[in-house]
């Protein structure tokens, strides 16, 4: 059995409304603020999810991921093949 490395991107987002002059500065001043820790997006700003195989991108580095029998138990059905 070969093993694949699939990547999981979940996206957040989240819409502020910013005062400014111009698009330049309401980027800055939030940039600003977001990079001081004041603004958190958590799971209620979840937007999507791309799931993707990235195998062949990531080559020899494929083993420094984990596998995927450490999120599968006994209960899920998997066997100690992790099938």
């Amino acid at each position: 059995m070969k093993d694949f490395v699939i990547t999981i991107t979940e996206t957040l987002r989240k819409n502020i409304t910013v005062p400014a002059e111009t698009s330049e500065d309401a980027i800055a001043k939030l940039t600003k603020i977001y990079e001081a820790g004041d603004i958190i997006l958590d799971e209620n700003d979840y937007c999507d999810c791309d799931i993707e195989d990235e195998t062949e991108e990531l080559g020899d580095f494929a083993d420094i991921y984990p596998s995927i029998d450490c999120y599968i138990s006994e209960e899920d059905g998997a066997d100690e093949n992790g099938e």
